[in-house]
């Protein structure tokens, strides 16, 4: 009897390690590829070579936009952030010479299915296991008979199994249907020099 709870212990020992989801989703800044000087801080390097100040510039419009980007759930994403097009419309729409104090920030992370994924993960595997584990038990000590003579514990120990099976596959369809999901703003200035 002892042999059957090191194997009941050890299907449960792997259950635990299947039914954790690490989701790792990060969003990295494309370095603008556009003709106007694009900086970071309050100063920018215009086509002579010059450092331009604040005190060099006028602020002719101060822009803000978000995005939102999907990861998938139990994987590495790398989302790229590219904002070209909006800077050449923010610049070529305010006569604008270039972009500085240019920032973006993750300002809302919804996780998605991630808890969802694992709890229906862990309640499949374990689940599952269980009703191998009673199964198992019932042949090897050759009740085999009792599950034909009485149909409530089949059917029972089926249920068990079928549920698991649901559950162990909503584990692979949740992440599809409800996705990670960045929301990353972006904000700065655009500016002319004086």
């Amino acid at each position: 009897m002892r042999r059957y709870y090191r194997i009941a212990a050890m299907l449960g020992v792997l259950g635990m390690l299947f039914g954790c989801v690490t989701t790792d989703h990060s969003v990295e800044l494309k370095n603008p590829e556009i003709k106007s000087p694009v900086s970071a801080s309050a100063y920018y390097i215009d086509d002579g070579g010059d450092t331009l100040t604040p005190e060099n510039y006028k602020m002719v419009h101060h822009f803000s936009f978000e995005r939102n980007y999907e990861g998938k759930i139990g994987k590495e994403t790398v989302s790229i952030l590219e904002i070209d097009a909006e800077l050449e419309n923010i610049l070529e729409q305010y006569q604008a010479d270039a972009v500085v104090n240019l920032q973006f920030q993750g300002i809302d992370y919804d996780p998605g299915a991630t808890t969802s994924t694992s709890w229906t993960r862990w309640l499949g595997i374990w689940t599952l296991g269980f009703d191998v584990v009673i199964l198992g038990t019932f042949y090897f000590m050759s009740a085999g008979d009792l599950l034909s003579e009485d149909p409530y514990i089949a059917f029972l120990l089926g249920g068990f199994g079928i549920g698991g099976a649901v559950s162990l596959g909503l584990s692979f369809i949740l992440p599809a249907v409800n996705p990670s999901v960045w929301r990353v703003a972006v904000e700065g200035d655009a500016v002319q020099e004086k």
